[in-house]
This record gives C-alpha cells, structure tokens and sequence, in this order.
C-alpha cells in the first residue's frame, strides 16, 4: 500500500484517456481536475479549487449553513404547493443552489441565465458520456463525427453549454 500511494502515488493516480473520445472532447482534452493526470497543472487546480472553497469560511460549518438556509426555503416552496407535487424540481433546484453558493458565494434565481446553463449542463452530460448506450461507438471510432453522428454534435453542444458556464462564473467572480 505504501508503494502504490506514497512512491508510486503519480502512476496509481493516474486516469484512463484511451478510449474516452467524448470525455476528450468534453474535457478539453483531459484539462479539468476530475480527468486530468497528477500533473503540475492538476496539482494547481487542486490548490485553487481547494483555496476557493476554503475562501468561504472553513469547512462544514459553511456547507451547513448554505444547506440549511436551502432547506428552509425548500420547506417553504413545498408548503406553497396545493394538492399532491413532484418534489423532484424543488429538490434539484436546491441542491444546485448550494453547490453554486459555495462556489461563488451566493445564490441565483433558477430563471438566471448562469443557473439555467448549469441545469442544461448537468441534465445532457451524464447522458452523452455514460459509458454504454449509443455514444460508444464514438469512444471506438471517432471518425464517426465526419458521417453526421447525433452525439458528436451533442457532446460538441454541451461543450459550448460548458464554456458559456466558465465565463458567466469568471464574470460573477469577477464582480464579487
């Protein structure tokens, strides 16, 4: 154990890129934190996502309070219900709600722009990278994308979703 975390922890930590066409493609190249090597330049990001999330107070004493403040909330949106209700919205909406204050500090109406490119985002992500389905066939044989292929165009879709999310965040941390 010692081996393969401490002396051999780069190699061990290493994630898989053959195969993975949409990841690439989703990814820019393998270039975010979660697919990215233990390189340098995952070592920084790490060290920034931490200092950001550090930025906001320490720990889960803030998680707990964003959460809590999201719930009642919520527990007021669902009082406001007449009749029976699909929770499902109102729970999604909340929970995306606390990932994004704890990002950026604060919460967004659900009819924002940032926050309604980040529902687009996650609602068609899981979908076009799951690892079976109809997107495989890409993964095996990329030069699928030149005949037409539906998911190429949706992966290349969500990665335009996924820059116009980077830049309303760089613009909301930008203003404060």
């Amino acid at each position: 154990i010692h081996e393969a975390l401490v002396e051999k922890g780069n190699i061990f930590a290493a994630r898989p890129t053959k195969g993975q066409y949409r990841m690439q493609l989703l990814t820019g190249n393998f270039c975010d934190i979660a697919s990215s090597a233990p390189t340098l330049t995952w070592k920084l990001l790490r060290k920034v996502c931490y200092k950001k999330i550090k930025m906001y107070d320490t720990g889960m004493k803030r998680i707990e309070e964003i959460s809590n403040d999201m719930i009642k909330d919520l527990i007021q949106e669902f009082r406001r219900q007449e009749g029976s209700f699909n929770p499902k919205y109102f729970v999604y909406s909340s929970v995306v709600n606390v990932i994004m204050a704890l990002l950026l500090g604060k919460r967004y109406p659900v009819d924002s722009e940032l926050f309604k490119k980040v529902v687009e985002f996650d609602e068609v992500a899981p979908q076009i990278v799951s690892p079976s389905g109809r997107g495989i066939v890409l993964d095996m044989w990329p030069w699928l994308r030149f005949f037409g292929n539906k998911t190429y165009k949706q992966v290349m879709k969500i990665a335009r979703v996924r820059d116009e999310i980077w830049e309303l965040m760089k613009e909301e941390a930008a203003r404060g």
